[in-house]
């Protein structure tokens, strides 16, 4: 009877952690970056189809502009206790997704690139995307075309992490060890 007591006690001990333990931690690998997605959360798709998905998730709306969309219209960033995952930008006036922007470094594409890859290791997995000058938005970009996603660097004047010879032509990458700010889905 003493062991059977021990091992019910340790069942309901290691019951109770897991719990507890499971929901801690976001479930990244629910969500890799992909071509014209995050996990289940589709380019397109509308946000109230995607709410059993963003259920735990807290929402704050934001100024899309923030990330260089503009148009007046807001954006949601989705964080979950306390740190920012991703934000979602609807079309204008409507709830249909036109742009993932995901900004935790723990979301990977199936290669293992993220926000924590620099401009090498994003060239390693795509050779022939170049880094162009976000007029609009200050910054610089790289455009992965074949897989719909851009690398979005906030560098100003004085940080750029390429030279420039004409504003509309590549640049001639300087800092290969630049990081991301975030990466945009569209």
């Amino acid at each position: 009877m003493k062991s059977f007591s021990i091992i019910l006690l340790v069942i309901i001990f290691c019951s109770c952690s897991k719990l507890k333990s499971g929901n801690e931690k976001f479930a990244y690998s629910r969500f890799p970056i992909s071509k014209g997605a995050l996990g289940p959360i589709k380019i397109g798709s509308h946000i109230s189809q995607n709410k059993k998905h963003l259920k735990d998730l807290d929402a704050t709306a934001v100024d899309a502009f923030l990330y260089h969309y503009d148009g007046g219209g807001n954006a949601y960033d989705y964080s979950y206790k306390g740190r920012r995952l991703f934000a979602l930008i609807p079309a204008r006036d409507t709830e249909s997704n036109i742009a993932i922007m995901v900004l935790d470094n723990n979301f990977k594409t199936k290669r293992g690139i993220s926000t924590k890859s620099s401009i090498r290791d994003i060239l390693q997995y795509n050779p022939n995307m170049r880094v162009f000058m976000d007029l609009p938005a200050g910054g610089e970009v790289m455009t992965d075309e074949k897989n719909d996603l851009s690398f979005i660097f906030e560098t100003n004047e004085d940080s750029l992490i390429a030279i420039y010879t004409d504003i509309d032509a590549p640049g001639n990458i300087m800092h290969a060890d630049a990081v991301p700010a975030w990466i945009t889905i569209i």
